[in-house]
């Protein structure tokens, strides 16, 4: 069971990877053409992915092992929950802003981004 809690935190890492990479685009490519900035809800999809790669899953991962102080049950159901909710909200919030978007290189991104983003919120809600 380990094993496979493992390599879901691992393709949970994986996609984390890919949405950032594929949002970071998109908020670049917004914000050089752009003079007010970008989508609050592509700057949250950006949030979710740092925020998945350097603070969740480094805490449910390595916290019950180097630090059981640090992992109480709650303490980490709390970042879990946390971490489904940023993941529901922001690729939801970044499809309802696109929903009307073209068909273009970055419209293929920004889509590939929420897809991806719905992907992950699938993984970390199994």
């Amino acid at each position: 069971m380990h094993n496979i809690i493992l390599i879901l935190r691992g393709i949970q890492a994986l996609l984390a990877v890919v949405t950032l990479g594929l949002i970071a685009y998109f908020v670049n490519w917004v914000r050089e053409r752009i003079v007010f900035g970008s989508l609050d809800s592509a700057n949250f999809l950006l949030f979710d992915s740092i925020w998945t790669l350097f603070i969740a899953l480094p805490f449910i991962v390595f916290s019950p092992k180097f630090f059981p102080a640090l992992a109480h049950q709650y303490a980490l159901l709390g970042v879990e929950a946390a971490t489904v909710l940023f993941w529901f909200s922001a690729f939801i919030s970044l499809a309802v802003d696109t929903s009307n978007i073209g068909e273009c290189t970055v419209c293929s991104v920004v889509k590939a981004a929420i897809a991806f983003g719905a992907f992950e919120w699938w993984v970390i809600f199994r």
